[in-house]
């Protein structure tokens, strides 16, 4: 099972991130992951499927969506765990950066200053 969290910010070498840096990078790692494997199954889809897919989407219910999703693509857990691992491997390339970035700003001073 795929979890993003601080363990997998620990195991990219992330850890040492300030608590709302790491927040925001979960966050956008889980958005990232979201749209590159929609992109990817949307692409194999017809477009009756993409019309019922994004009906089940539209109505809010995540359950229905799932369930969508493991009769039409049995095998769309494949397509998380390549993505995720992708997007582990793009991080692993540019972690200093993000480290060094992350030193650059310090939200907890910004917060005072408002």
């Amino acid at each position: 099972m795929i979890k993003i969290n601080d363990d997998l910010l620990a195991k990219l070498n992330l850890r040492d991130l300030p608590g709302e840096h790491r927040a925001i990078l979960l966050k956008a790692m889980y958005e990232e992951l979201e749209m590159r494997v929609g992109t990817v199954i949307a692409n194999k889809m017809s477009s009756h499927q993409l019309d019922e897919f994004e009906a089940c989407i539209k109505a809010g219910d995540e359950r229905s969506s799932l369930a969508w999703l493991e009769r039409n693509f049995p095998d769309y857990q494949v397509t998380v765990r390549e993505e995720f691992e992708k997007l582990c491997a793009e991080l692993a390339t540019v972690r200093n950066g993000i480290n060094a970035l992350s030193t650059l700003y310090d939200f907890d001073s910004r917060s005072d200053a408002t």
